[in-house]
């Protein structure tokens, strides 16, 4: 993430070359995100983006990443408390955002093979924020339930632990009522 008023469009490469390692044939983007006025730095396989490109001309790509930042403040813009965790859990991926009062004090995305890397990746960051685990609020979201390990894991941790739901801002389906709603937050929040 860079603040909009650090941030150059010719400055791009630079930017994710300092914070990852950047692939060959690979191409560096950048979602502008309105309610924090940040700029998401990721980047795509050149070859997927020629093929996006034919397929559908006129696309607009967006991250993953840039749209649950914006789901997560818009979503709990009117919500007045204290820092908040939010954990969105993919298959070998989670995504960790620290939020309070409208403002993302940290967001990144961690790769865990194991329940063990998944557990240290929410209590590293819960410990570079000198926050304590007893007082944080931990919402998950992603592909994760009460009866994983995952879950249960980070249970022993940290104790106040609920799961998102859905997005308010649609009408579902009753199929829905047989999904978690935290399953797919992401997905349904992009229409924020």
């Amino acid at each position: 993430l860079i603040p909009a008023s650090l941030f150059s469009e010719n400055d791009i490469e630079l930017y994710a070359r300092f914070n990852f390692l950047l692939p060959d044939n690979h191409t560096c983007l950048n979602n502008h995100i309105k309610s924090i006025d940040a700029y998401l730095i990721y980047y795509i396989s050149s070859k997927l983006t020629k093929k996006i490109q034919q397929l559908f001309p006129g696309y607009k790509l967006s991250s993953a990443s840039a749209n649950l930042i914006e789901a997560l403040i818009l979503n709990y813009k009117n919500v007045g408390y204290g820092k908040h965790m939010f954990v969105n859990v993919k298959k070998t991926f989670l995504d960790i955002a620290i939020i309070e009062d409208k403002k993302v004090l940290f967001f990144n995305t961690f790769s865990y093979q194991s329940v063990e890397d998944f557990t240290y990746y929410i209590i590293f960051v819960i410990e570079q924020l000198n926050i304590n685990p007893e007082h944080i609020d931990l919402t998950f979201s992603g592909l994760i339930d009460k009866k994983s390990k995952l879950f249960e894991t980070a249970y022993t941790y940290i104790r106040n632990i609920n799961f998102q739901k859905l997005p308010a801002i649609h009408n579902y389906s009753y199929i829905f009522n047989d999904v978690p709603p935290h399953y797919y937050f992401n997905l349904l929040s992009q229409g924020l």
